[in-house]
């Protein structure tokens, strides 16, 4: 609980919004929360543990990389773990994480993934303006400055997710 409390004082600093969730179910729900409100491109980022009660962050991942919903920007997932082993890395990045940071987190790594994220996202939008049909209705998701206005939203584990204020 301390580090979840430090990295949501730590992201609000920094200027993110944050959502958080307990356990992966819960990153779920809210997932599927936002996506109804149809703010689905606000998640941006998810820091997630990568070892929770009720669902661990692994099958987290690998559910929402499953998903296929139209026109959804796919969040970037950075694993949050105790364990430094290579096993679990891979683990982690195999389930489809994006990156993967140590606990303890220091504040220069948390920092090198958020930017690590944010262009990875400018990439994704890019993309799939190149990609969507001349006045396809697509939600925003041409636009780089709706989506992801200047960094991005974040999920801490035991989630949180953030986005720029």
């Amino acid at each position: 609980m301390v580090n979840v409390k430090f990295m949501v004082m730590l992201l609000r600093k920094l200027g993110y919004e944050l959502l958080v969730a307990a356990n992966g179910r819960e990153v779920l729900q809210l997932l599927e929360r936002e996506a109804a409100r149809g703010r689905q491109h606000e998640v941006q980022c998810i820091l997630m543990d990568a070892s929770m009660d009720v669902m661990d962050g692994l099958e987290c991942t690998r559910v929402i990389r499953a998903q296929q919903l139209p026109q959804r920007l796919k969040p970037f997932i950075v694993a949050l773990t105790a364990n430094v082993t290579e096993e679990y890395r891979r683990a982690c990045l195999d389930s489809g994480m994006n990156l993967f940071l140590t606990k303890p987190v220091h504040v220069e790594n948390l920092v090198s993934a958020l930017k690590t994220a944010h262009t990875a996202l400018q990439e994704q939008m890019q993309q799939q303006q190149l990609t969507s049909p001349a006045g396809a209705d697509t939600n925003g998701a041409n636009s780089v400055e709706a989506a992801a206005p200047s960094a991005p939203t974040v999920q801490e584990s035991g989630a949180a997710e953030a986005s720029p204020s």
